[in-house]
C-alpha cells in the first residue's frame, strides 16, 4: 500500500487526500503477537527494497541509515529496561534480518524478492 500510495503521489501530485471524516476499524488482537523470523525478515526486505528503488541520493541513503540506526537502538534499550524473550526475539530477528539485507542487497536493488524471500527463510 506504502509503495503504490507513494508511486502515485510522485506521479499526480496533489492527487491523494487524507481525511478526518475516513473511519477505520482496526481489530487486533489483545494479545501480543509473538515475533516469527518470517515476517520481520520479509518487513526488512520491503523496508529495503522501497528505498533503494524510491530514494537514490546521499541525502536519502542517509535518512534511511539512520531510521535502521535508530531502530536498533530502541531494541536494544527496550530489551534492557523489559528483560523479556520476547523482546530479545525481536531485537535478535531485527539484526540477523539487517544482516541479511546487506548481504543481499545485489537481489534486493533488482528486485528479485520472491527469491530472496525464499532464501531467507531457509537460512
Amino acid at each position: 500500500d506504502f509503495d503504490f500510495s507513494y508511486r502515485i503521489i510522485k506521479k499526480y501530485p496533489n492527487s491523494l487526500f487524507i481525511t478526518p471524516l475516513a473511519k477505520i476499524k482496526h481489530r487486533a488482537s489483545k494479545i501480543e503477537r509473538y515475533p516469527t523470523k518470517k515476517i520481520t525478515y520479509m518487513n526488512q526486505i520491503n523496508h529495503f527494497y522501497f528505498n533503494f528503488k524510491n530514494f537514490q541520493s546521499l541525502k536519502e541513503l542517509t535518512k534511511f541509515v539512520l531510521c535502521l540506526y535508530g531502530i536498533s537502538l530502541f531494541r536494544i534499550v527496550n530489551f534492557l529496561i523489559k528483560r523479556k524473550r520476547i523482546n530479545f526475539l525481536k531485537l535478535l530477528f531485527f539484526f540477523r534480518s539487517v544482516i541479511f539485507c546487506i548481504l543481499n542487497l545485489n537481489y534486493i536493488k533488482k528486485g528479485d524478492l520472491k527469491n530472496l524471500y525464499k532464501k531467507a527463510l531457509i537460512n
